[in-house]
């Protein structure tokens, strides 16, 4: 399911109130209204907007939490993702974490259409630095949209609160300048999830894909602005993890799998010092 583009009220995620949501859906599976789920995480909410329902959005989009909604209340449970991040980092302070919900955030298949475009679409295209306004323009023509919000996006990856420390955007003079994720053999396993997680959904019957096929198909590397150099290097860093073989007999090369996302995702602080 895709989000309207303006989903998050004008709010950005803030990862105290995302760990709060994170708590609640360990525990508590009633359906509960905004204002009782603002009572339980302090999470500030109003009769006509507040934080407490983007901030379910979000902890979907980002993989934390699964959510059934009836009668305008909401029973919250964690995904198998969520319930390892909240056993490892239960109040989201490390940047592994915070990689982690960016990611989700902003693959191929993310249902957040703005991060998405960003990453996967206009980066791509345009390079690594452009001006706000030219980013505005674009995302409205592609989502045929006249009232676009980039302020969420903006703090999302500048305000101290929510996700400055990953380092992906900074702003100058209106432009925004997108810094690649450098790699860090220490969130090997998360690169691994993410590779094989989204090549289980995706390309489902295939043991063996193509270097094509995960970076056109998958996307594989997009969301940590990574050129084909780069993707190359990551996955000789997971094949020597065993995760997967890398076939440099043919051409286009291909990628054995072998190991499954599951594995990955049971060792993804594994190397967290």
């Amino acid at each position: 399911m895709k989000y309207q583009l303006n989903f998050h009220q004008t709010f950005a995620p803030e990862t105290e109130a995302l760990a709060q949501l994170l708590r609640v859906a360990s525990s508590n599976h009633e359906y509960l209204s905004k204002e009782e789920l603002s009572s339980l995480t302090m999470i500030p909410t109003g009769e006509k907007s507040g934080k407490v329902v983007p901030h379910i959005y979000y902890s979907k989009a980002m993989g934390l939490v699964d959510f059934d909604k009836k009668d305008n209340k909401y029973s919250l449970s964690l995904t198998a993702l969520g319930d390892v991040i909240y056993q490892e980092d239960p109040f989201l302070t490390e940047d592994l974490s915070k990689i982690i919900c960016h990611y989700e955030m902003s693959n191929k298949y993310a249902p957040t259409l703005l991060w998405s475009y960003l990453f996967n679409q206009y980066i791509p295209v345009s390079g690594d630095a452009f001006s706000q306004n030219s980013f505005s323009n674009a995302v409205t023509r592609e989502f045929d949209s006249s009232k676009v919000n980039l302020s969420p996006l903006r703090s999302f990856y500048t305000a101290e609160r929510s996700f400055a420390s990953l380092n992906f955007l900074s702003i100058e003079n209106d432009e925004f300048i997108i810094s690649a994720h450098p790699i860090n053999r220490v969130y090997r396993f998360v690169y691994a999830y993410f590779l094989l997680k989204n090549w289980e959904i995706h390309l489902p019957t295939q043991s063996e894909i193509t270097f094509t096929e995960l970076t056109d198909t998958l996307g594989f590397g997009n969301p940590f602005v990574w050129n084909e150099h780069t993707v190359m290097e990551v996955l000789e860093l997971l094949q020597d993890q065993g995760v997967i073989v890398v076939n440099r007999q043919l051409s286009p090369i291909t990628i054995i799998k072998q190991v499954s996302s599951d594995y990955c995702l049971s060792k993804l602080y594994n190397f967290l010092i």
